[in-house]
Order: structure tokens, then sequence, then C-alpha cells
């Protein structure tokens, strides 16, 4: 998985993320198994319907859509912990480029905007003086504040 990241504000950020092929097989077979336990096909027990038959019911096209949903978030966060990137606030993603739905190959590219938290400079704190006028305490103050006796 490629991971790029633009900055469009301080407070804002678009991640670039390219999943391979073969990062993307096992979101299509978990895919599979999911809606196979959906489907239902007469002859097929619940959750055993073939990738084939599942192909021709359901349509490729809806696998890959339910896998990049299911695998999306992860994808996501893993490029949030590679990049470094520190978020703010809910994530828009839009995938921009499908795998070819006929053998899955080709990659998938998602763009995702999130606000991010703006990096802040302190200045050099070490070259700060800081002058505490000294305090004097009169007898009278003293003797004028109130006692507690326990």
């Amino acid at each position: 998985m490629k991971t790029t990241v633009e900055k469009l504000s301080p407070t804002r950020a678009k991640l670039t993320i390219t999943v391979s092929p073969d990062e993307l097989k096992p979101a299509i077979a978990h895919a599979y198994e999911h809606i196979a336990e959906q489907v239902q096909i007469p002859g097929f027990r619940k959750g055993k319907v073939p990738a084939p038959l599942i192909d021709q019911r359901v349509g490729r096209m809806a696998v890959l859509e339910h896998a990049v949903g299911e695998g999306l978030e992860g994808y996501y966060r893993q490029a949030v912990v590679d990049e470094k990137v520190r978020p703010m606030g809910r994530p828009e993603a839009d995938v921009t480029t499908w795998p070819n739905e006929k053998d899955f190959t080709g990659d998938l590219v998602v763009t995702v905007e999130v606000p991010v938290r703006p990096e802040i400079k302190l200045p050099d704190v070490s070259k700060l003086k800081v002058e505490v006028e000294p305090i004097a305490i009169t007898p009278d103050e003293l003797s004028g504040s109130p006692r507690q006796e326990g």
C-alpha cells in the first residue's frame, strides 16, 4: 500500500491511498464469504454458495464494492499511522480508481480529505527572562492576620 499526503491548508490534508490487487485479495475473499451467507440459492446451504454463482447473481462489481467498503477503514487507519497524520475529525473518502471488475486486476486508488491538527511552532523559551519583584512583609501585616487554632 502506497500513500501520499498533500497539505491543502494548515488544518486540512489529502491522503491518496493506493492499494495493490494482492493487498485487496483478502478483502475480496471476505466479501465473497459475507455475501454467501446472505444469498440463498436452491441446492446450496447458506454460506456455501461458490464464488462463480455469487458473480452471476449479485455481480462482481457488488462484490468489489463490498470488499472496498469493508476494507477502506483499515486502509485509512494504516495510512494515518504510516504517514504520521494526526486527524481531528471525520474523513471524507472518494474512490478515484477501481480495479478491473472482470479479474480484479489494477490498483484501487482512494483519496481521503481529513481535518488535521495544525502544526504550532513555539518560540524558544530559553531566551526569555522573567523578573519577579521581591515581596516585603512587615511585622504589622503579620500581626493583623487571623490565626487558626486547632
